[in-house]
């Protein structure tokens, strides 16, 4: 008898216990699910912000410059499609004359300053406009 009254007693201390470790568990439980959606939220977040600076910086490198005027030593403007024209004249360029400064009309400009000894840029300055200009017709 006292047996059993020991065994259901040590029963009982042994499920109590199992109960409190249980309720221990399901709370940290709780707080490593709520830990994990500030995280991702924080994630979701961090990932939108990647995407808008990405879209900036595809929007800078292909910014449309259509038409843009670059000057040459004695003030006078080229637009892009000018200068196009004339690269295009001078066997530099073999795009469509569109107006924009695209990587293709950066790469004739850069062989274009090349072949004349000018700063290897890409950048039409003075000194290069002054040079295309002597191709360009109007």
């Amino acid at each position: 008898m006292h047996v059993r009254v020991l065994f259901i007693t040590l029963l009982v201390l042994v499920l109590g216990g199992c109960a409190t470790t249980s309720n221990v568990h399901d709370v940290r439980l709780q707080q490593l699910q709520s830990r994990i959606s500030v995280l991702e939220n924080e994630l979701q977040r961090k990932n939108d912000e990647i995407d808008s600076l990405e879209a900036k910086i595809s929007n800078v490198r292909h910014r449309d410059v259509s038409d843009e005027q670059q000057e040459d030593d004695e003030g006078i403007a080229l637009s892009i499609s000018q200068i196009q024209g004339a690269l295009k004249k001078a066997g530099f360029y073999k795009g469509i004359v569109d107006g924009k400064m695209g990587p293709q009309t950066k790469e004739a400009v850069k062989s274009f300053q090349r072949a004349n000894n000018l700063k290897v840029d890409g950048v039409v300055g003075k000194q290069t406009a002054s040079e295309i200009k002597r191709y360009y017709t109007k």
